[in-house]
């Protein structure tokens, strides 16, 4: 939701529909924040199940390369370097985590920044627009990365961990996700 939010906003900027394209910021702007609690839950949850894995985890590697504002780019260089001095696959996935949830609250807190001085001054610029473009871009690689870190902790646990994990993520998405559709009025 939060992507097609941010796009159709970038479509209404560029048919020249300026004030329906900031409403659509606006409306990512709640959508992101509950995205980034759900991230940031997840993450919580995978460092709290990471002791009950039962055969190595495997971590992945994460590249500031991948990254596109300036912030992230030298938040990640910080810990590439750490990353190769840290051996044990369970440290080095611990260590991806730690990254993601701190990467998710920087990208997080500089779209609310630049969100928030757009919505004082009432102009948002190119440059308000480029920096929420690549606010965005990063937030949505930290979102996959994260799946990708519970795809493999999740194949590390075992079975009788599974439903105390379901329930606690079930938990953090409540509220989130309607779990039936509404009736169509005619």
């Amino acid at each position: 939701m939060l992507g097609i939010s941010l796009n159709d906003a970038f479509e209404e900027r560029s048919a020249g529909r300026h004030d329906m394209a900031w409403r659509m910021i606006r409306l990512s702007a709640s959508e992101w924040d509950g995205m980034a609690k759900i991230a940031a839950g997840l993450l919580d949850a995978l460092a709290k199940h990471l002791p009950n894995a039962q055969v190595v985890v495997t971590p992945r590697s994460i590249h500031a390369h991948r990254f596109k504002s300036r912030t992230m780019v030298d938040y990640v260089r910080m810990h590439e370097l750490l990353d190769q001095l840290v051996f044990s696959s369970r440290r080095r996935y611990q260590l991806q985590l730690r990254l993601l949830r701190r990467a998710a609250e920087i990208v997080t807190g500089e779209f609310r920044y630049t969100y928030r001085h757009a919505e004082r001054t009432g102009d948002p610029s190119p440059e308000v627009w480029n920096q929420i473009d690549l606010n965005f871009h990063d937030f949505d690689l930290i979102a996959k990365e994260a799946l990708l870190a519970f795809r493999a902790l999740l194949a590390c646990l075992p079975l009788s961990v599974l439903p105390k994990f379901s329930l606690e993520l079930n938990a953090l998405l409540r509220g989130r996700v309607r779990t039936r559709s509404l009736p169509v009025e005619r």
